[in-house]
């Protein structure tokens, strides 16, 4: 690593199924998987972006989503300058889930950014979470939130873009 690169590590947490990998294959590779994979333990994906410091080689840890994983992901959890907990729009059930990741997350790192993202936003019509529930539910915890889409690229750039401006304030 070279005087002007460094190391941004981000975590992405949240419920099976809600598109983790998918965000963070459209962020480092700019493409849509179609086929559902589910992620074993954890995958890693890496993105070079230019900052005004130099350059930022963002690792991003897409971690597996099922609790039966909860023990391996806490390891991957050390060291992150931030988290991106994700939920599915279109699944009350992942957003009713977030208290736990954040919770999950608070316990097993230092004091974190932690970004919540809406995703899967392009399914209008199936959409069971309104932004306007995410925008309270952030505001009482203090936390960011964003919307995007992995399947048209929507949000994804800048949520990243915006995590990687603060953590070199």
């Amino acid at each position: 690593m070279s005087d002007n690169e460094y190391r941004v590590k981000v975590t992405l947490s949240g419920d099976y199924a809600c598109g983790k990998t998918a965000v963070a294959i459209r962020f480092s590779q700019s493409r849509f998987e179609h086929q559902y994979r589910p992620t074993l333990g954890v995958d890693f994906h890496l993105k070079r972006v230019e900052v005004p410091q130099g350059v930022a080689k963002i690792l991003v840890f897409d971690t597996e989503g099922q609790e039966r994983f909860s023990g391996l992901r806490k390891r991957y959890y050390q060291g992150a300058a931030g988290a991106i907990v994700l939920f599915d729009v279109t699944r009350r059930s992942s957003y009713s889930s977030l208290d736990r990741w954040i919770g999950e997350l608070r316990s097993n790192t230092d004091d974190v950014l932690i970004i919540v993202c809406s995703n899967k936003v392009d399914l209008i019509s199936e959409r069971e979470v309104t932004s306007e529930e995410v925008q309270a539910f952030c505001e009482e915890r203090g936390l960011l939130n964003c919307e995007t889409s992995a399947l048209t690229g929507e949000g994804i750039d800048e949520m990243f873009n915006h995590f990687v401006h603060l953590a070199f304030q």
